[in-house]
């Protein structure tokens, strides 16, 4: 018997591919075969930085020399923006179609060279934001599932918004009530808009957050026409979150958790920097540091880092900022005049990591 061929397409954020990287290799250790489908950029980030957990810092992956375990492999893609955002304005709405477009097509061609190799893949799992995935799935015939790399409350509460609870949650935002009591069926606890996702209570007027708003949608839509019922794979585990993987009907979808999804190398072993990082965060004050991190798709402008370096300096408590690799790099390359005028002032508030 052949073993279970898994596609495992993944939305090129660090926040997807640090778990859906390790969600592959607990497949392979399982005896399946795993393709893992990102798009070039991600994929070169994971080869140069690592892509273990939130730190980046997987020892297998740090090494250009990288090569997968047996019954892994990357295929990735181009979305049209191979070297980067390189700081040019990117509409979201603009890329999403981009990176749809492009795929679409790469996936059809990765199943349709499986089955002329007489290796056809059994079952697709896709990451948020990817719906058009699911549809090459359906359209292909294969068995498919959406990884949700967030909890399994926010699940629910994401899924309850578009089920019913979405025009509640805006009167409740619009009129200001912030902390007013929402009750979620099966959520052990009341939340307050407060306590939302932040795309979920965004206003018309913020047409990035708006943007969000309708992948998600779209992100819903796909899971309630599948035509069986819907697998959510959710990186968080039963003693954790044993009422919210069960709050939504099992009739309608099935939630299963399958993390906690993190690198164990990362627990267990600390490098130089983590133990500086450490020994400097220790010797503040509980609850004194602000962390300040962008993720991975957000590209700052030079006066976007120059206003938050100022409001740092002007709210004066410690800070440990993140600061990318490549945002590092082009600063790097401006003129020494165009830097951070403020670089000196903020180490000697702060941190700056990469």
């Amino acid at each position: 018997m052949s073993k279970p061929r898994f596609l495992l397409v993944v939305f090129p954020a660090q926040g997807h591919v640090n778990p859906a990287l390790q969600l592959a290799k607990r497949l392979v250790l399982i005896g399946c075969d795993v393709t893992f489908v990102t798009t070039i950029r991600a994929h070169r980030r994971m080869i140069t930085k690592g892509g273990g957990s939130g730190g980046g810092n997987d020892n297998n992956i740090r090494d250009n020399n990288f090569t997968p375990p047996n019954g892994m492999s990357f295929t990735p893609f181009s979305d049209g923006y191979d070297e980067g955002f390189d700081k040019k304005p990117v509409d979201i709405i603009d890329y999403i179609s981009e990176l749809r477009h492009h795929g679409t097509q790469a996936l059809k061609d990765l199943i349709q060279s499986g089955n002329n190799e007489g290796r056809p893949y059994t079952c697709m799992i896709y990451t948020l934001i990817m719906p058009w995935a699911a549809d090459v799935a359906e359209e292909l015939e294969i068995s498919v599932a959406l990884f949700w790399v967030q909890t399994a409350t926010v699940f629910d509460v994401s899924y309850y918004y578009f089920h019913g609870y979405g025009d509640l949650i805006r009167d409740k935002y619009s009129n200001k009530d912030y902390l007013g009591s929402l009750t979620f069926p099966g959520l052990p606890l009341d939340l307050t808009v407060r306590d939302l996702p932040s795309f979920l209570v965004a206003s018309d007027s913020d047409s990035k957050m708006g943007s969000f708003i309708k992948f998600f949608q779209e992100q819903f839509d796909v899971i309630d026409k599948e035509s069986q019922r819907p697998k959510i794979l959710i990186n968080t585990f039963d003693a954790l979150e044993s009422e919210a993987l069960r709050a939504i009907s099992i009739d309608k979808l099935k939630m299963i958790g399958v993390g906690p999804l993190f690198n164990p190398i990362d627990v267990c072993e600390s490098d130089d920097n983590k133990s500086m990082i450490s020994e400097w965060l220790d010797s503040k004050p509980k609850g004194s540091v602000i962390y300040v991190s962008f993720g991975t798709i957000a590209v700052l402008s030079k006066l976007q880092m120059e206003e938050i370096a100022k409001g740092l300096l002007n709210f004066g408590r410690p800070f440990l900022w993140v600061i990318r690799e490549n945002d590092k790099k082009a600063e790097e390359q401006e003129e020494e005049e165009e830097k951070l005028s403020c670089r000196g002032e903020l180490e000697k508030l702060g941190m700056i990591v990469p």
